[in-house]
């Protein structure tokens, strides 16, 4: 009975190890805030403008209006699609930028390595090309 008070301190140790560890495995899943470290750009465009790849592998050409140099961006398993702040699929997002409007996008990217960070496309800022 002497060893009972040392067997309960063990069973807790041993019950904070097994819930540290499982809090430890679920921690990475979060995703982690922007490092401020690393310099981010971000470009205003059009839906018409972006040339996206057929799957999410390769590379995404941004232009910024039509006399501008066009801006090649490589995608990552990380990069992010938005259709205003909900995230979606490569596939969702080409399929509502090919419906015909043109939306505002902008498209955040790594200065240094050109790694793109996410494309935001707001549902609201359908664009008017009738006038010029």
């Amino acid at each position: 009975m002497r060893n009972l008070p040392a067997l309960a301190r063990t069973a807790a140790l041993a019950a904070t190890l097994v819930v540290g560890t499982a809090l430890a495995t679920v921690a990475p899943a979060v995703a982690a805030p922007p490092n401020p470290a690393v310099p981010r750009q971000v470009v205003e465009t059009d839906s018409s403008r972006v040339r996206l790849p057929a799957d999410s592998y390769g590379t995404v050409v941004v232009t910024t209006c039509s006399d501008c140099p066009s801006l090649t961006l490589k995608l990552t398993p990380d990069t992010e699609f938005l259709l205003d702040r909900r995230a979606v699929t490569l596939t969702e997002w080409k399929s509502f930028a090919a419906g015909g409007s043109v939306y505002g996008v902008d498209v955040e990217f790594v200065s240094s390595d050109r790694t793109l960070l996410s494309l935001r496309l707001a549902t609201a800022a359908k664009i008017d090309r009738s006038h010029p």
